[in-house]
């Protein structure tokens, strides 16, 4: 499914995974029909391979964009700013400045995402917001595993309070590609594997990424 950009105020928007360059391009250029004179304005987080790709399909699509570490350079700029932040510390440091106007978030982790929006002031949180994921959207990860089977099986998934709202679009998915899917709700302090193994009638475990509930200590228990 192509990705799409709904640009309203005061709406925080889910976008699926699209991983770097031709489907961000897309988002982007959705963006650039709506916002009209709004220049791009990009702000990074820690140097890696993931983020200098990013940047590299970035302006060869865009040009010689305005790209900083730092927000304020950004922000003193003329003219209205839609501002790109690459990774959750970048996201965290726009946040941080209490800047006015759109931000899109590229590849920072949904729970990362809700977590740093959830816990910023509303006063300070810009409008509107919106995100490309870190993560393969549901609908992905079903089509793979009905491929990969070629048949009904069961999918099991364990989600937890920051993942819980991924329950709709896991059933939703599902359905779409003829799969039967057991979810089983787990608090951080919960056993762990006790949990699992509730899944254990499952045919697939599909392992939403979830830093509260696979943890460290949580996957040396299960091994």
């Amino acid at each position: 499914m192509p990705p799409h950009l709904l640009y309203r105020r005061r709406l925080l928007m889910e976008l699926p995974l699209m991983w770097a360059g031709l489907s961000a391009s897309r988002v982007l250029q959705a963006a650039v029909g709506i916002t009209g004179a709004y220049e791009f304005r990009v702000v990074t987080g820690a140097d890696s391979d993931a983020q200098r790709r990013i940047l590299q399909a970035l302006t060869r699509r865009y040009g010689n964009l305005p790209i900083e570490t730092d927000v304020a350079p950004l922000t003193a700029r003329k003219g209205s700013g839609l501002y790109l932040t690459v990774g959750a510390s970048a996201l965290q440091s726009l946040l941080d400045a209490e800047i006015n106007g759109p931000v899109v978030s590229l590849f920072t982790a949904r729970q990362s995402l809700s977590e740093l929006v959830g816990s910023t002031p509303h006063r300070r949180i810009p409008q509107p917001v919106t995100a490309i994921f870190a993560e393969v959207s549901p609908a992905h990860q079903m089509r793979l595993i009905a491929q990969l089977y070629q048949r009904r099986v069961t999918v099991g998934a364990l989600l937890g309070p920051g993942t819980s709202m991924l329950e709709p679009m896991l059933r939703q998915a599902a359905r779409e590609y003829g799969l039967d899917l057991q979810i089983e709700h787990a608090a951080p302090d919960s056993n762990f594997v006790r949990s699992l193994m509730r899944l254990g009638t499952a045919t697939v475990l599909l392992a939403v990424p979830d830093n509260k509930l696979y943890t460290a200590e949580h996957l040396r228990n299960l091994l």
